[in-house]
């Protein structure tokens, strides 16, 4: 690699016999593909998925004595201390 991509530009085409990048996949090169930070990107996306799946239910795991839903039964492990 020439230099490092970033998350918003993730890839660049290298050509090698000029030594040249460029951020479109038109004319020659390597496509490459170097994304320093990408292992931290990953816990990031399933984070954000965790949080718009949990949104729902939120009300309920707040207001304490709430009922819930089957869902949420279900994943309970302790309830009211026990």
């Amino acid at each position: 690699l020439v230099r490092s991509a970033t998350i918003d530009e993730p890839f660049f085409v290298y050509d090698p016999a000029t030594r040249t990048e460029q951020a479109d996949l038109d004319g020659p090169g390597v496509l490459m593909l170097g994304v320093d930070i990408l292992p931290a990107e990953l816990p990031r996306e399933a984070s954000a998925h965790f949080a718009q799946a949990l949104l729902p239910f939120l009300d309920a795991l707040a207001t304490p004595g709430a009922p819930l839903s089957a869902e949420l039964s279900a994943a309970t492990i302790a309830e009211a201390g026990a």
